[in-house]
């Protein structure tokens, strides 16, 4: 392992750049893994032993086994924020122009503008090892499939929590959100680093708020809330929710939970408004009717409760 930052070694670099050019080769060249129930299953690490590798690949995993592990990681989450600040730009984009689109209309523009977003993260990662990275998984990557392939490969690597939380988002993006959730789940009942859990509980709220079930979403967003590490992204996101189900107690548990967890200036939390502005604006979100139940005369001015309460006015 390198005292470097994996996307800063050059001798990293300069092997995954001879890997490109392997047109035999094994590491990162599988196709996207179809979507499967055991994605919760505990991965076993390719051996550097295990028949077909090259002498260069076998080098890479004896001596960079935990770089590439970190590279992946750090490509996992680019992938998955490009994906979130991709939707933003969509969404403000529809906003802008005042006019409703057709579902096929959007979809075209989907597709033209992450290809746009993917050149650009591809500039902005020029000549380092997360670009080789890249170009080494295009072959293999599809639409939203790189989310997934980049943690699937990280785990044939370097397997960990980290990746299977990317893993879970990665089958989200896909499409099979009861995957996701099941595999999100596992990582939130048997987690090894504490972060990790209330992330997946997080992801997991996220998904079902998507659905609407604001209950469930307020449920899981009140784990990802933290105990021992307070989670503002978790705290707002309940507050949130329990403000859609119309609950007063649970909207005041969750309130609590968000001044124990941040202050009204917090970039965080001025963020999460924005954004949530940003799709009320483009009509993309909408209070529900329960909402209307909680009066904002609960809480003071100078709390973030009130801010997020703003938002459903």
């Amino acid at each position: 392992m390198s005292s470097r930052e994996p996307h800063d070694d050059p001798e990293l670099l300069g092997l995954l750049t001879e890997l490109v050019d392997q047109e035999d080769r094994v590491l990162l060249k599988s196709a996207v893994p179809r979507l499967r129930r055991n994605f919760y299953a505990e991965s076993v690490p390719i051996s550097p032993r295990v028949a077909g590798l090259s002498s260069l690949e076998r080098k890479l995993l004896e001596a960079y086994r935990e770089d590439l592990g970190r590279l992946l990681t750090d490509l996992c989450f680019r992938l998955l924020h490009a994906h979130e600040k991709l939707g933003d730009r969509l969404v403000l984009s529809r906003s802008k122009s005042g006019l409703e689109v057709r579902p096929q209309r959007i979809e075209l523009l989907e597709q033209r503008a992450d290809a746009l977003f993917r050149r650009a993260a591809l500039l902005s990662d020029a000549g380092t090892s997360l670009e080789v990275a890249r170009k080494l998984l295009a072959d293999s990557v599809q639409g939203d499939g790189d989310l997934l392939r980049a943690a699937e490969a990280g785990m044939q690597i370097a397997p960990s929590e980290a990746l299977r939380v990317y893993r879970g988002r990665g089958l989200e993006a896909m499409g099979d959100r009861p995957g996701a959730i099941r595999l999100l789940e596992h990582v939130y009942r048997n987690p090894t680093i504490f972060l990790n859990k209330i992330i997946a509980a997080g992801s997991i709220g996220a998904i079902v708020y998507e659905d609407k079930d604001y209950a469930l979403a307020a449920a899981w967003y009140q784990h990802s809330a933290g105990t021992r590490v307070p989670y503002a992204l978790g705290a707002v996101s309940f507050l949130a929710s329990a403000i859609q189900v119309g609950d007063n107690k649970l909207t005041d548990r969750a309130a609590r939970t968000l001044g124990d967890s941040c202050t009204p200036t917090d970039p965080m939390l001025l963020n999460f408004l924005s954004r949530v502005r940003m799709k009320r604006f483009a009509g993309s979100w909408h209070p529900t009717p329960e909402s209307r139940n909680i009066s904002i005369k609960r809480f003071s001015n100078d709390e973030p409760a009130t801010k997020v309460l703003k938002l459903f006015e």
